[in-house]
């Protein structure tokens, strides 16, 4: 065998584990519209040397995201230790002001600012007053928490799920370079 065919059947080989595991992260996604803006993140976040994407039970999501602010939270300290800069959790349970939410994303950084990312599809949100009441309460216990709420509507993602993408690293990238500096 070649130089070439030997390095071809290693990019194969990377591109195979690559696509596999790009595939297990979406099955993570409870909408289309959500796994929509994870591969639009899983695309970018790698081609940048990214976010770790992380799908853990709900007790530990807990533990981790429960007070993201706090300096001492070991279990956070250690998942972005082990992770690098930013982790994307996918789906998990936060306490937040006393209740329970569950943000379509989540995003986490090493100097414990947190995001909580929404996806507004319009079969799920605004269409009835209540759910719109439910969804600015939500956002408001988020914020009074420290978390800061990127909200996208369906149409958005589906129209250029890229910029939405280059939006949430811009400010989570921006925050982090703000931190360390």
């Amino acid at each position: 065998m070649s130089t070439n065919e030997l390095v071809d059947s290693f990019v194969e080989k990377a591109l195979n584990a690559h696509n596999d595991e790009m595939r297990r992260i979406l099955s993570w996604a409870e909408s289309p519209i959500e796994r929509l803006m994870l591969a639009a993140l899983l695309a970018d976040g790698w081609s940048l040397g990214g976010p770790s994407f992380v799908n853990i039970d709900d007790r530990e999501a807990s533990r981790v995201l429960c007070d993201v602010g706090a300096e001492e939270n070991s279990v956070h300290q250690s998942l972005i230790n082990s992770t690098g800069e930013l982790v994307v959790f996918v789906q998990p349970t936060v306490h937040v002001g006393g209740k329970r939410f569950r943000p379509d994303l989540a995003v986490v950084s090493q100097y414990h600012e947190a995001f909580a990312i929404e996806l507004d599809g319009h079969d799920f949100h605004e269409r009835t007053k209540e759910q719109a009441r439910k969804d600015r309460s939500r956002e408001r216990a988020f914020i009074a928490a420290g978390w800061q709420v990127l909200r996208f509507t369906g149409s958005e993602v589906y129209e250029d799920a890229e910029a939405c993408v280059e939006e949430v690293y811009g400010i989570a990238f921006r925050r982090l370079a703000s931190e360390s500096a």
